[in-house]
């Protein structure tokens, strides 16, 4: 039996912030919220889309992207870090513990930095999950 994907969260941003941000960034680039849309398409992974109606419902602080890859995505078209896009936050909101930084790498990527106190085995089993991911250190 085939399960469906659940529903993906919205990452916790400040509405405001990321609006304000982001408008910003376009408006100095001179760019429309299509050519941004545009922009930020191949940043994303396969079969993810970004439409210049969403750009302009987050640039007016209608809505926040559901997924980090969006966040990425436009960051690297407005060549910029996601950090000053975010106003410094990037983290998904099910990653809410002190001590947790995602920094967008684009084409899907991330680098992911823990810094927290737990068991020996939640950091295997962490570990675990992040070699079947192939991740890379450094």
């Amino acid at each position: 039996m085939r399960r469906r994907a659940s529903k993906e969260r919205t990452l916790d941003l400040d509405r405001e912030i990321f609006a304000h941000n982001l408008w910003q960034a376009i408006k100095c680039r001179g760019l429309t919220y299509r050519e941004a849309a545009r922009r930020a398409q191949p940043h994303l992974p396969p079969g993810v889309r970004l439409s210049d109606v969403s750009v302009w419902s987050y640039a007016k602080g209608r809505s926040v992207p559901r997924r980090l890859d969006c966040v990425a995505a436009l960051a690297r078209a407005l060549d910029m870090p996601v950090e000053a896009l975010t106003g410094g936050q990037s983290r998904d909101s099910g990653a809410s513990e002190q001590g947790v930084r995602i920094e967008a790498r684009g084409e899907g990527r991330v680098r992911l930095a823990v810094d927290v106190e737990t068991s020996w085995q939640t950091a295997h089993a962490v570990l675990r999950l992040l070699e079947g991911e192939g991740a890379r250190p450094g």
